[in-house]
Order: structure tokens, then sequence, then C-alpha cells
């Protein structure tokens, strides 16, 4: 199933929420676009772009778990989140 951030997926027992997430941020710059259908190699640093990133919230059995693979967030998008701790 292809998601791209924003889905709350319901199966019988458990759900995940797709979270719209963020790659990384370096000093004040945020990576975001899209990186060209056709590409010049080698890319400049502003050559490369990010897009797709996602966190996933993982809710089974009255738990919650975040699953977050990146070095940044999208500060809004958690808010009020608990997933537990271990």
């Amino acid at each position: 199933m292809a998601v791209r951030g924003g889905e709350d997926i319901a199966r019988d027992g458990w759900s995940v929420r797709v979270i719209p997430s963020l790659h990384s941020l370096i000093g004040d710059e945020w990576l975001g676009g899209q990186i060209a259908a056709e590409p010049q190699l080698p890319l400049r640093f502003d050559g490369y772009a990010e897009g797709g990133t996602l966190a996933y919230l993982v809710r089974i059995a009255g738990h919650q778990v975040l699953f977050l693979g990146t070095a940044n967030f999208i500060e809004a998008e958690l808010t009020g989140l608990r997933p537990a701790s271990p």
C-alpha cells in the first residue's frame, strides 16, 4: 500500500498512523523539493532534495510505538503523542 503521510490505517486489532516527517536539517537549510528526473552527476549540495520521509505510530493492544528513523521531525505532527517508553 503506497502512503504519503496523514493516513490512519486500521485493521483487526491494530492500526498505523502514517506521519509526515523530515529527514534532516543542516543549519537553517531544509532540503525540500524533488531531485530532478535526470540529475547531472555529480550533484552539488543544492541538487539534493528530501521528500517522502515518514514516521509511523503503531497502535496495538493498548500500546503505542513511534517509529522515527530520521534525524528530524515536524513538531506539529508529533504534538500530543505519548508513545510508551521501555
